[in-house]
């Protein structure tokens, strides 16, 4: 009896403690105070005590725990309509650091050390405390820091560029389930699904973990059943360790190579924009041209772009980027990698991109090629030249989650 006693009183004082929580909403998680820490922990405490002291009555023991969810309501509701009451209960911001200077007297009050501040301030990305103008305590105990003007990246609005707006992608499949009220939000449906799958070359839904789109038509699909690269080396470690077959896979394995960027950067006419990529394929490196890979999507996304035939030889593929404004190179001079792994690269030596953009003063739009692209050039090019580059979804095939029809929507903000 003792245990089916505990067992529903456990149940009831979760059901109740779920129910009030609901009730309270979600401002005890995003905006927690000490106020709000000090009343999710007695409503805690007593929905504990209910569920294992036999001798405190169910009833009381709600009626408590109501009445601080009522009283967390209440002083909600006074803190919306009342400023007063609002500098009360939840506090008001803190200047830790104001125009460059610490102020300590703040820190004392909020009792906030030294260290404290440069671990919240390496947390935000800035590792010398001399980057940073204003630092403000919010009443939720983090730390919102604002740069100097000199330590700041360039702004979209600074460089006079007009980005295409970011679009909101829904869930439309999930572990194989067709998501038909998310396609219907979007203004889609369960055949415009199949059909850009199949267009894609891509298997039907229910053999896609993931899919989401977006209300323009943009789909980045992901299958289920992936098998890692490594797993069938991993297999024959295991069983055919001295046999023939796992020498010879041994062999082929790839190591870390020095490389040298022998491609030239490609800036004839007056080209309008700068696309950067990474370092250059194995591929690459063998044709001489940029985006030798037969796989990567990069030439059959730019022919769709600009309504023309896809260029094939490196003659046609530079009349072709002479033609629409386009500049080639790439952020890496030189690197130790693996093969053509991206995520391989270590070691890195840039290329000055800065000497190009005085030698070509019509670029006018920097883009990057995919997320490596774009963290080398964050590191080591915006220190030097202080211009943002924008970012595009790499065309490579190791980004099998996009399709070539996403890849070009995304890729349309080139041309404008």
């Amino acid at each position: 009896m003792a245990f089916i006693s505990i067992l529903a009183r456990s149940v009831f004082s979760f059901v109740l403690l779920l129910i009030l929580s609901k009730i309270t909403g979600k401002r005890q998680i995003s905006q927690l105070t000490f106020y709000d820490y000090t009343t999710a922990v007695t409503i805690g405490s007593i929905a504990a005590a209910l569920a294992v002291e036999e001798d405190v009555d169910v009833l009381f023991a709600a009626v408590a725990m109501a009445i601080y969810a009522f009283l967390t309501l209440f002083i909600g509701f006074l803190t919306d309509k009342s400023i007063v009451a609002r500098r009360f209960f939840t506090g008001t911001p803190s200047i830790l650091i104001m125009n460059g200077k610490i102020i300590r007297a703040n820190m004392k009050k909020n009792r906030v050390d030294i260290n404290d501040l440069m671990t919240m301030a390496r947390e935000q990305g800035y590792f010398d405390i001399n980057q940073i103008r204003f630092a403000v305590f919010e009443t939720n105990g983090s730390v919102s820091f604002m740069p100097r003007d000199d330590a700041r990246p360039a702004t979209i609005a600074e460089l006079g560029i007009q980005p295409q707006e970011t679009q909101i992608f829904s869930n439309v499949v999930i572990d194989g389930k067709v998501l038909e009220k998310n396609l219907k939000a979007i203004g889609k449906d369960v055949k415009w699904l199949e059909n850009t799958l199949k267009s894609d070359g891509l298997p039907s839904a229910e053999n896609m973990i993931l899919v989401t789109a977006s209300r323009e038509g943009e789909l980045h699909a992901y299958q289920k059943n992936v098998i890692p690269p490594d797993e069938n080396l991993f297999l024959l470690s295991h069983r055919l360790k001295n046999s023939p077959a796992y020498v010879k896979i041994k062999e082929k394995r790839v190591r870390y190579m020095r490389e040298e960027h022998t491609i030239p950067p490609f800036c004839e006419g007056e080209p309008k924009i700068l696309i950067l990529g990474s370092f250059p394929s194995v591929k690459s490196r063998e044709t001489g041209f940029f985006y030798g890979h037969p796989q990567n999507r990069f030439w059959k996304v730019l022919a769709n772009i600009f309504d023309e035939e896809k260029p094939e030889t490196p003659e046609e593929k530079k009349k072709f980027l002479k033609r629409n404004g386009i500049a080639l190179w790439d952020v890496i001079e030189s690197c130790e990698i693996k093969g053509s792994s991206d995520a391989s690269v270590k070691d890195v030596k840039v290329n000055d991109i800065g000497a190009l953009l005085k030698k070509h003063p019509s670029i006018g739009r920097i883009f990057v090629n995919g997320k490596t692209a774009q963290k080398l050039y964050d590191k080591h090019i915006i220190p030097k030249i202080k211009i943002s580059a924008e970012v595009l979804p790499s065309t490579s095939p190791a980004n099998a989650g996009r399709s070539e029809q996403s890849l070009t929507a995304a890729w349309k903000i080139i041309r404008y």
